[in-house]
């Protein structure tokens, strides 16, 4: 998309008045952190825990990378036909959070396991969508802006993520990150349930909604 202007640092803490927007970018915040808190550590899980050969843990996470890609495409799809995205990212959270929660109960079901983590590679890579999607709903009028927010919002999740699973598996074994990231993921779900997230009214240029330019206009 060709740029629309630049943007201003002062201009970005403005934007959490906007409710959607608040909403999207603190549910990104949930959502990378559970998820790079569980994935950057899951190797130890896999050969410590799992007792799957290190060998074969490329191969599993070229298959969690294949199912993040068909994650895109598919959530793209259902996206673009979704008047509320509440129900879809509920669906995409849960999903995560269950893939997560029987990735830690399967134990040395090294089939179970293996499913699991192409499920939880779909159903991660799919929420970044829905999210990005939201984002520019909810700002319309002030999409780079609103972007700008939440690639910083999403880029330093990682780095959280990475962090505090580290703490983890530290002090609680190879498992205690993807525990973690179910937990964290388990909130997001619940933040996205108590939202509405329904498509806002369309914004005119100065952020007005067009829905009260139009009464304004007939009265």
């Amino acid at each position: 998309m060709a740029p629309t202007g630049g943007v201003a640092l002062r201009e970005i803490p403005t934007l959490f008045a906007v409710t959607n927007l608040r909403i999207a970018v603190s549910v990104t915040a949930l959502v990378v952190v559970a998820n790079y808190a569980a994935y950057t550590y899951i190797a130890p899980y896999l050969i410590d825990d799992v007792g799957i050969d290190k060998t074969a843990v490329g191969a599993l996470l070229l298959g969690y990378g294949i199912a993040g890609l068909a994650g895109n495409l598919v959530s793209g799809s259902i996206v673009a036909r979704s008047e509320s995205l509440r129900p879809v990212l509920a669906t995409y959270l849960a999903a995560l959070s269950i893939s997560l929660i029987l990735l830690v109960a399967s134990g040395s079901w090294t089939i179970a396991v293996c499913v699991l983590v192409i499920v939880w590679g779909g159903a991660y890579s799919a929420v970044p969508i829905a999210l990005q999607t939201l984002v520019l709903r909810s700002a319309a009028d002030r999409g780079e802006a609103a972007t700008s927010l939440y690639v910083l919002v999403f880029n330093t999740s990682i780095a959280a993520g990475a962090l505090f699973g580290g703490l983890a598996i530290d002090r609680a074994g190879a498992s205690a990150p993807l525990i973690l990231g179910a937990i964290v993921c388990l909130f997001a779900l619940v933040v996205v349930g108590c939202c509405d997230l329904g498509r806002p009214a369309a914004a005119t240029g100065n952020g007005t909604p067009a829905s009260v330019v139009d009464r304004k206009a007939q009265s």
